[in-house]
């Protein structure tokens, strides 16, 4: 599928679920929650630090009623969420997915490497 039609398919969804307990990071979630899709994750992993409600929620990683209660509670939200929580939820996307945050955590990454580098050579 062509990356270009992803923004229409995360919009045609009621909720996007994630499942994968081991997930390093979503992006999918988070690309489908830039678009305003309602996205369920797993409180495990790098997804579980993507929890924000009410765009973003969780559910305990191999609970099937938590899941099913966080994804009831998206579906039942949705369309307030949609045209009510926009700039909050673009406002939170960027302030902490977006490409700046990003840029700078790898340097900061990159910067304590070389600090600590540095300490094992003296």
């Amino acid at each position: 599928m062509p990356h270009e039609d992803m923004p229409d398919i995360y919009r045609s969804l009621a909720v996007l679920v994630t499942c994968a307990e081991t997930e390093p990071f979503g992006l999918t979630a988070v690309e489908a929650a830039a678009c305003g899709t309602p996205v369920v994750v797993p409180r495990s992993g790098g997804l579980g630090e993507l929890e924000h409600d009410p765009f973003i929620l969780g559910y305990e990683a191999g609970d099937l009623i938590s899941a099913e209660f966080a994804i009831r509670q998206a579906v039942s939200a949705g369309g307030r969420l949609r045209s009510e929580g926009r700039l909050g939820r673009a406002d939170h996307i960027r302030r902490n997915f977006g490409p700046t945050t990003y840029i700078y955590s790898l340097e900061e990454i990159y910067e304590s490497v070389v600090r600590r580098s540095s300490k094992d050579k003296v």
